[in-house]
């Protein structure tokens, strides 16, 4: 019979999977978690791991005690949490547990105080000389624009608004560069955001506050003046979470001068949405189980109850075939006591040689109905033995 195996997701944080991985060699590690060695050492890569090659063991086998690298610890713009779709086994998730318990996953604000430190103090160029590499393509495209034969007389970027837009988003750009991510912009006037990091997003906008709860964007053409107000807003995809979502000149502190609270917000956010998604994909994970579990019983429950139905309707089925075969056993004695009665008795006007042929029929089917010279009996006992109602001694 085949096994049935059963996959489900296997979480660690770096630092948990960080002493898994260098407390035995990653072959016995790999089969316990149910994964091929390959997938966990590229696990361990993709998330800045090390981990222990063949040497390490030989070494410790010998009695040696052999340098281990130190992890490097994560912060807001680090993948932080290690999944493995595996079939660990049961030994495994016990000691999973364990770790869990020894080395808890840092708290987002831990995450977000190794990253302020990591960082320091970011600035806001006051120019574009030198922009980031997503705020240069648009600077330059907006320069081809205007140098083109029948362009524009000013290209989409050389408003007051535009221009100080571009700037504010350059700060944020280096800073979240620095930090580790990837910002993309894209739309017409740059107006999509997007920020990847540690293996999640977050979309966001940078418009003049248009009433409601949110800013959102506007097109703006190149005569608009440079607005007094500007807002910065994260996309929480609908998600209630902790942590602030935005932030928005002040009368004494513009944006310009709040670049590195933004970036450590950006990290924040993305890493509370990333932790909600993954507390929730846990929780449908676990309701489908429970709902997978409750139709099992329900199957097996009904299997159960078929089971006996079927049981109490063969047993009936047995009783009605012996009380059967009692009332035939009573009808041939009566056929054969009416033979007797009759040859003892024959009446004048039937022949002798038809009265005996008379006698032989109604005996034959005394013995049909007979279950003793029927086989019905035999058969009767072959089916109780094999039902286990009887045993043989």
């Amino acid at each position: 019979m085949t096994e049935i195996v059963i996959k489900t997701w296997t979480h660690f944080s770096r630092e948990q999977l960080y002493h898994l991985v260098w407390s035995e060699p990653a072959r016995e590690l790999a089969t316990q978690l149910g994964v091929s060695e390959a997938t966990l050492v590229k696990h361990c890569r993709n998330h800045q791991v090390p981990i222990p090659g063949r040497a390490y063991w030989t070494k410790r086998a010998a009695g040696e005690s052999p340098p281990q690298p130190k992890l490097t610890p994560g912060d807001l713009f680090t993948e932080n949490v290690v999944r493995f779709y595996s079939a660990p086994s049961p030994v495994f998730a016990a000691r999973v547990k364990a770790l869990a318990e020894a080395y808890p996953a840092p708290t987002v604000e831990e995450l977000r105080q190794r990253l302020a430190t990591r960082l320091g103090q970011l600035t806001t160029p006051k120019t574009l000389k030198e922009p980031h590499r997503a705020v240069r393509v648009l600077v330059e495209r907006d320069a081809a624009l205007l140098r083109s034969p029948g362009g524009w007389a000013r290209g989409v970027y050389q408003s007051p608004y535009q221009q100080r837009r571009l700037r504010i988003l350059n700060g944020i750009f280096l800073g979240v560069s620095r930090a580790g991510g990837i910002p993309r912009l894209s739309g017409y006037e740059a107006s999509n955001i997007r920020f990847e990091m540690g293996g999640h997003y977050l979309d966001a906008t940078l418009e003049v506050p248009r009433g409601g709860s949110a800013g959102s964007f506007k097109p703006t053409w190149t005569t608009e003046a440079e607005p007094k107000r500007l807002v910065f807003t994260l996309d929480t995809r609908n998600l209630q979470i902790e942590g602030k979502t935005r932030w928005r000149d002040e009368n004494d502190v513009p944006l310009e001068d709040q670049v590195t609270e933004i970036v450590l917000g950006i990290g924040e956010v993305a890493e509370r949405l990333h932790r909600e998604e993954l507390r929730r994909a846990e929780q449908w994970r676990r309701e489908h189980e429970a709902w997978k579990a409750a139709e099992e019983r329900k199957r097996r429950e009904e299997a159960e109850r078929q089971r006996r139905e079927r049981l109490a309707a063969e047993a009936q089925a047995r009783l009605d075939a012996l009380l059967g075969d009692a009332d035939n056993l009573g009808r041939a004695e009566r056929l054969r006591a009416y033979v007797e009665q009759v040859l003892e008795r024959p009446p004048s006007d039937v022949s002798p040689q038809s009265l005996h042929v008379w006698a032989a029929y109604v005996r034959a089917e005394a013995d049909l109905l007979d279950p003793r010279t029927s086989g019905r009996l035999t058969a009767s006992i072959e089916e109780a033995l094999q039902a286990g109602m009887i045993t043989e001694t």
